[in-house]
């Protein structure tokens, strides 16, 4: 079910006791410098962003990375990021872009995390990631609804979710962001919701 704790990402209010938006910006920046040695995680301030684990790490390769990008500025900056990745070859195959009132959080699936983040790092913006499940959805009226169904019945909850480009034969596919995405995995998988792995999704 969805997390109504979550659903809008915990992102900062405007209020007085949010931080600035440059402030903000740079705490980020300060905490992905290369070579900057941290003590402790470090964890942004979106919900379930953490900006250290590295990239294309598969504990289970039926998690994919998602890498996100922090827009301080409008659309401007939006295509900037696409412009980049489309000069340095990088395909993206599913995004989602969320606005608050202190900055926009651009959500992407790439075919190549690492460059991506490396190249869009050297060109000023700071990029997170975090991981998600990709679930096949029938494509037919209540398909989505039968996965919320399953997600409400196993206390499984939803943060966000977003559709895919690309379709899977007659499915489907469908990004989940789960609170829990091991014990999200585990349940949908007895449940025989198919979730594709991160070397399917890439190689798309």
């Amino acid at each position: 079910m969805l997390a109504p704790s979550t659903v809008s990402e915990n992102l900062p209010s405007a209020d007085a006791a949010t931080p600035s938006r440059s402030a903000i910006f740079r705490a980020l920046h300060a905490r992905l410098q290369p070579n900057r040695k941290q003590s402790a995680p470090y964890t942004s301030p979106v919900a379930g962003i953490n900006a250290n684990l590295p990239l294309n790490r598969h504990e289970s390769t039926m998690k994919v990375d998602q890498l996100a990008v922090f827009l301080e500025d409008g659309s401007g900056r939006l295509a900037d990021v696409t412009a980049i990745l489309a000069e340095n070859g990088i395909s993206i195959r599913a995004l989602s872009l969320a606005d608050t009132a202190a900055f926009a959080i651009l959500r992407m699936i790439v075919n190549d995390n690492e460059k991506a983040r490396q190249i869009l790092q050297e060109n000023g913006f700071t990029v997170g990631k975090n991981e998600v499940l990709v679930l096949e959805v029938p494509d037919k009226p209540g398909g989505l609804a039968s996965v919320l169904d399953t997600a409400r019945a196993n206390d499984l909850q939803v943060e966000y979710m977003y559709a895919f480009v690309h379709k899977a034969g007659d499915a489907g596919l469908i990004i989940f962001r789960f609170a829990d995405p091991d014990k999200a995995l585990g349940v949908l998988s007895k449940e025989g919701i198919r979730v594709l792995s991160g070397e399917d999704i890439y190689a798309i």
